[in-house]
């Protein structure tokens, strides 16, 4: 009888190498017991101005086990000012962390549709990250190792 392996994730700092900001790094973290979500944490102040998309790299990676995955979105308090993600969700895949090109540091794309500035203070929540579970199909043939960082798989 095989033994049920439990799947292991949690968040850490990228390598120093690869970190965009000085000083602490705030890892994610859910706001209540029953949050369903991770929520990921401005680096340093940011200024978007309308219709600009900003990267904010947030020198965090997620340690996921594999066949799970980590699903980004924009808080829904940031929505009523008009910031969304610019690819509207944010799918970080388990081969992710420790690449060679950033170390997983994961980046949250915002983008401002609005006709007002945002500013984004450091340490404001911008995202949300749910962890989640995904299947493959059964004759699913992917061999491939990821090689890269951000965007490296669509190369």
């Amino acid at each position: 009888m095989a033994l049920f392996k439990k799947p292991s994730f949690h968040f850490e700092p990228v390598a120093s190498e690869h970190r965009k900001h000085k000083g602490e790094v705030k890892l994610p973290a859910r706001g209540s017991k029953n949050a369903c979500a991770y929520d990921f944490y401005a680096p340093a102040d940011c200024v978007v101005f309308p219709h600009e998309s900003k990267m904010i790299w947030t020198d965090v990676k997620a340690i996921l086990s594999p066949e799970y995955m980590l699903m980004l979105n924009v808080r829904s308090s940031m929505g009523k000012h008009l910031i969304s993600l610019a690819n509207t969700q944010g799918w970080i895949d388990s081969d992710y962390a420790n690449n060679p090109d950033n170390d997983g540091n994961i980046g949250i794309m915002l983008h401002n549709g609005g006709n007002e500035t945002y500013v984004v203070h450091a340490g404001d929540r911008i995202a949300q990250g749910m962890i989640v579970k995904y299947w493959l199909t059964d004759d699913d043939d992917a061999g491939q190792e990821r090689h890269g960082g951000f965007g490296s798989t669509g190369k």
